[in-house]
């Protein structure tokens, strides 16, 4: 009969024999050789698991189910003589794990630090799952204003995490969502308001006006030009000014419905201004002006900063 031979372990190149009297052996069986003394003054759970029964050996073994990435991440951070390795998204919810496990917040704290110290988060979604299981506020807190006016594809990243904070995200996505959509209302307004002036010389209303009375507005100032027209040139302007609106409006609500697709998708100023620069693929562009749309960029900016 054939006997299953045991895996045969490896040392650690960066933590060899010797360098240490505690031999830690992690779930792929590398085996990290750590000063005792070190361990237990950074760990109390480590301090604890030697002084159960393997105080009295030599070189004592404990046995992590950590695998080496993840052992050699954490132990770069206890001695001060290695250098820590960047900060990588796909190792990072291991290490978080075992900085947990083993009661190290000094890696806590460089976590959070390193993920909010650039402009933006990276990996919002993940700044967050980690963040709301391991209790950093500030670091969830950021995260979900991130996440407010992110991409929906950021959404939909795989982490088995669904806690308070990711159902307060959904809920505050909808209300940011309604909230643009009203700029987006009130911004087709705004053209609709453009198009009567320039089209038929009149005055603009006020922006308050509902956009049906508007458009109604509208069809009927072109039915009435159409009844008092008493030559044919006359009715001629008329119906260049009715096809001229019909298809400015036609536009306006294929871009408005584009608009509001953006929104529910990135619910964010980028999403807004990226259609405003398709304006001039519908004729439209000149009836928004740039006051109109610095105005709205402030507004937008101030539910962002909330």
């Amino acid at each position: 009969m054939s006997s299953v031979t045991a895996p045969k372990r490896r040392p650690s190149k960066l933590f060899p024999p010797g360098y240490g009297d505690i031999k830690l052996i992690t779930s792929d069986d590398i085996v990290f050789s750590f000063p005792r003394y070190l361990l237990s003054h950074c760990s109390s759970v480590f301090m604890d698991m030697l002084a159960l029964g393997e105080s009295d050996q030599e070189n004592p073994e404990v046995t992590v189910t950590e695998d080496s990435t993840t052992m050699d991440a954490v132990l770069r951070f206890l001695d001060p003589e290695k250098d820590i390795l960047p900060l990588n998204p796909h190792s990072a919810p291991k290490i978080l794990e075992a900085a947990h496990k083993y009661q190290l917040p000094r890696i806590m704290k460089w976590w959070a630090q390193e993920v909010t110290a650039g402009p933006e988060l990276e990996n919002p979604m993940q700044c967050l799952a980690l963040a709301e299981l391991y209790g950093i506020r500030g670091v969830a807190k950021l995260a979900l204003r991130a996440l407010v006016i992110a991409p929906v594809a950021e959404l939909e990243i795989n982490l088995s995490f669904l806690g308070k904070s990711f159902s307060e995200l959904i809920k505050l996505r909808a209300e940011r969502i309604a909230k643009l959509h009203e700029v987006a209302n009130e911004l087709a307004m705004t053209i609709v308001h453009s198009l009567l002036a320039s089209t038929f010389n009149i005055p603009e209303q006020k922006k308050s006006a509902p956009e049906v009375s508007m458009l109604a507005r509208a069809g009927s100032i072109v039915s009435k030009r159409f009844s008092q027209s008493a030559s044919g040139r006359q009715e001629d302007k008329a119906l260049k000014e009715h096809l001229y609106l019909q298809g400015s409006l036609t536009n306006l609500t294929q871009w408005t419905t584009n608009l509001m697709a953006s929104i529910s998708v990135e619910p964010s100023w980028k999403a807004i201004l990226r259609e405003i620069c398709l304006l001039e693929a519908y004729s439209l562009d000149k009836h928004l002006s740039r006051t109109t749309v610095r105005q709205l960029a402030n507004r937008v900016a101030k539910l962002e900063n909330v």
